[in-house]
């Protein structure tokens, strides 16, 4: 049987009709609400996060769903065994939606807008994570180009996690 990982890597694995793929979106506001940049990519689902929605699916597993996203600094590659940003940031709860994609009600979508406080720095991860903060498990990953933020910019953040 193949493992999560072994999907993940498509050893030779046939795909099935259903499968999750992600894409995240950043949008950069100055103090005033101008846009200062918009970003947009595919992510990589984590082998962690992928466990977790299995038991999710199940009554009698420990999966818990995943409401909060992250923001860090560090530009290291995602990669399907990562459990957690390599330098993260700041981490909130989201506003959690179910929208329509290919399908109706196929992708889960969750938003949190930043403040930015502190001193001047470049994001260049994010993540999805099942808890506030600390362990927990991380869905999926993304890093970018550097979106470099000031006190008092936002950075709103949106994951799409689509099962189709």
């Amino acid at each position: 049987m193949p493992t999560v990982k072994d999907i993940l890597n498509g050893d030779g694995i046939k795909n099935e009709a259903v499968s999750m793929a992600g894409n995240v979106n950043f949008v950069h506001y100055d103090p005033n609400g101008n846009v200062l940049g918009e970003y947009d990519g595919h992510n990589v689902v984590v082998l962690t996060g992928l466990q977790n929605m299995a038991k999710l699916l199940l009554t009698d597993q420990s999966g818990v769903q995943f409401d909060y996203i992250a923001i860090g600094t560090s530009g290291t590659a995602a990669a399907t065994t990562d459990s957690a940003l390599v330098a993260e940031d700041s981490r909130s709860a989201g506003a959690g939606t179910v929208t329509s994609t290919t399908l109706s009600e196929d992708t889960a979508q969750l938003q949190v807008t930043f403040a930015i406080t502190g001193a001047d720095r470049a994001i260049a991860e994010s993540g999805m994570f099942n808890t506030a903060a600390g362990a927990g498990t991380m869905l999926c990953r993304k890093t970018f180009s550097d979106i470099n933020v000031s006190t008092g910019d936002s950075l709103q953040v949106t994951w799409k996690v689509k099962f189709a």
